[in-house]
């Protein structure tokens, strides 16, 4: 069995000092911050490193890691403050510190999990989690079928791959919103642009959501501006 599943074994009785560790690209960032002045008021030790600045060797022997040219090891737990951009590489690190036996709240599976739109429906739906129904589809020919499932709008219009809304434009950061006057088969049609029967860049798979199962079925009596993703997902939740 990995060490990582054995630490809480042996977690610092009566609160004693642990020596910490926050993956973090930036220190300075208020969330890291209140990190650091948190675990420093209780006695621990805390660093802040650059995943990026990580790297590892990996053997059957053991794990190692080392950060700008020294040695780490010894943490006792390893808080990740992982940015999208960074998730494959800052989760290789994380997962490299769970297998040297450090504990952390988020392991980087879950992040990983996390990150994945479609990966994190199936198993939050798997355990009955209450989600608004959702279907997904890679090729545009199945639209129409696809919304079918559905049933009737409003309804929730997202490429998987969409992004968080940075630039503050929905229709260009991969969301629509689809009331009753809106055509959804063209929304999604607008969004997915052309090219989409190439592989590759151009392949932009859509996921819709709709009506919450035993929500009742009537729409809310007013949903958010589709002005970013975060907004409209927490719409469909709330139904």
């Amino acid at each position: 069995m990995p060490r990582r599943f054995a630490f809480k074994d042996s977690f610092r009785p009566g609160g004693a000092p642990m020596k910490l560790a926050i993956l973090s690209r930036n220190s300075s960032l208020y969330s890291t911050r209140r990190l650091v002045e948190a675990a420093r008021l209780r006695g621990h030790s805390v660093r802040v490193l650059d995943p990026l600045r990580c790297y590892m060797r990996i053997a059957p022997g053991g794990f190692s890691m080392r950060y700008k040219g020294k040695p780490v090891s010894g943490y006792d737990v390893v808080i990740p403050r992982i940015g999208t951009s960074i998730t494959r590489y800052a989760t290789a690190v994380l997962r490299q510190f769970e297998l040297m036996g450090s504990y952390t709240p988020n392991p980087s599976d879950a992040i990983l999990r996390s990150r994945d739109k479609l990966r994190a429906h199936q198993l939050l739906a798997a355990q009955g989690i209450g989600l608004p129904t959702t279907v997904f589809g890679d090729n545009p020919d199945d639209t129409d079928d696809l919304l079918s499932l559905l049933g009737s709008p409003p309804h929730v219009i997202k490429l998987n791959e969409g992004t968080q809304g940075r630039r503050g434009h929905a229709d260009r950061e991969g969301l629509r919103l689809a009331r009753g006057g809106r055509n959804p088969a063209r929304a999604v049609r607008q969004l997915r642009g052309p090219g989409v029967h190439r592989r590759g860049r151009g392949r932009r798979p859509a996921l819709l959501r709709g009506r919450r199962q035993g929500g009742g079925g009537d729409a809310p009596p007013a949903w958010p501006r589709a002005n970013s993703v975060r907004t409209c997902i927490a719409a469909g939740m709330a139904r």
